[in-house]
């Protein structure tokens, strides 16, 4: 779950310790973390922010953070609550593309809550139907 606030979830203070921490509380074998949390921030795009303190980023790049923190589990659905409301649109764009690609690769059923359904119309499109 990725809720509208990411600071609310966060247990850490960097986005590396953030995921390997998520990682161990999901039992992942310790040989196998590193390269997960590589996969993850790659995939949050915020592998470069990865040893900068959370409170430090923006929101965008928060949201991104706890992104990758919930892909990393690799979860059958992902639900994301108010996500988009305190990012920018360009934050916001670069995730909904992550999500779709999360659903293509991964199979990764995405419920998202939002009030404001700008700039979901696209989604239809994305995803395929």
């Amino acid at each position: 779950m990725v809720f509208q606030d990411p600071l609310m979830q966060f247990a850490l203070d960097t986005p590396r310790h953030e995921l390997e921490f998520t990682l161990e509380n999901c039992q992942v074998p310790t040989d196998k973390i590193p390269e997960r949390v590589k996969e993850a921030l790659q995939f949050g795009k915020v592998d470069d922010l990865a040893n900068r303190l959370i409170t430090t980023l923006s929101g965008g790049q928060q949201q991104r953070v706890a992104l990758a923190a919930a892909t990393a589990m690799q979860p059958n659905v992902l639900l994301l609550d108010e996500s988009f409301a305190n990012i920018d649109e360009e934050n916001r764009q670069l995730i909904l593309k992550q999500l779709v690609r999360l659903n293509s690769d991964y199979h990764t059923t995405i419920i998202i809550t939002d009030h404001d359904l700008h700039g979901y119309e696209q989604l239809h499109h994305w995803f395929g139907n």
